[in-house]
């Protein structure tokens, strides 16, 4: 979900006196599986982003070298998971992510990795905002720079979500931080920064098959290291989220997500989404 987060209350576990649930914003089905229920979860995403990259001077025998640099760079990611729902207020769920990062200075880049999560609604939407924990763990991956090693365990995120249900909206605001191990590349050991994003959002309900939804996202990434040598001090970003849930027969769910950076760079990503219930 890229450092990405999306947000949902499952209509299973909402409990809100008066509240008519068919109302309620599509988008809620996408946080957490009913019990004994599997689904299938499948997104792309295209992005385009001026970011600071690794460029590494080509020619035989030439020593690789850092040199940080400004370019645009545009992205494929696609993730495909499988969720099921243990118990009322617990699901976990495996997934696997493909991406393909591409600039003007730079040769593509592939990186893939397997994770397994959890995600466990601690609190229901009752006289207090609903509160979700959210947490994954790669268990198996590859980084993007050249040389790259496949890594156990190298990533770690851990979330949390508050959401408030107030017939037809859903008020919600998730925060998540990320932590990276070393990675042995060609280049030397690199140590990326920690990463924390900030996420509040509003779904509303146009009818039953229509969710509209908007938000912001606030994004910090820390300094990285590279062969013991500092990259780019740390990184903010804010930017613009505009979105769509459509309901297509009684068992698919599609979403769209747009994304446009207001500050920290320039950029901009679209997504699909779709959430099919077995």
């Amino acid at each position: 979900m890229t450092g990405r987060l999306r947000w949902a209350i499952c209509t299973g576990c909402l409990v809100v006196s008066g509240v008519t649930q068919a109302q309620l914003p599509l988008s809620i089905e996408e946080l957490l599986v009913e019990q004994r229920v599997t689904k299938l979860q499948g997104s792309v995403s295209f992005s385009n982003q001026d970011r600071m990259v690794l460029t590494v001077p080509p020619g035989p025998g030439q020593r690789a070298v850092l040199a940080p640099s400004n370019t645009q760079q545009q992205g494929t990611v696609s993730t495909v998971r499988l969720r099921h729902g243990l118990a009322r207020q617990l699901e976990v769920h495996l997934g696997a992510n493909a991406s393909r990062l591409s600039g003007d200075r730079q040769p593509d880049r592939d990186t893939w990795d397997l994770s397994l999560g959890a995600n466990w609604l601690v609190s229901p939407d009752t006289r207090t905002p609903a509160l979700l924990l959210q947490g994954s763990v790669d268990l198996l991956g590859r980084g993007a720079l050249p040389g790259a090693t496949r890594e156990w365990g190298r990533s770690l995120r851990l979330g949390a979500t508050l959401y408030r249900a107030i017939d037809p909206l859903v008020l919600s605001v998730a925060a998540q931080y990320q932590h990276q191990l070393a990675q042995r590349t060609a280049l030397g050991d690199y140590r990326p920064g920690p990463q924390w994003v900030l996420r509040p959002q509003v779904n509303f309900a146009v009818n039953y098959r229509v969710t509209l939804v908007g938000g912001v996202t606030l994004q910090h990434r820390g300094r990285g290291r590279l062969a013991e040598q500092t990259l780019a001090g740390a990184s903010y970003l804010s930017a613009l989220n505009l979105g769509l849930g459509l309901l297509v027969g009684e068992r698919s769910t599609l979403f769209a997500d747009t994304q446009i950076t207001t500050s920290g760079g320039d950029g901009a990503s679209l997504s699909f989404e779709w959430l099919y219930r077995f």
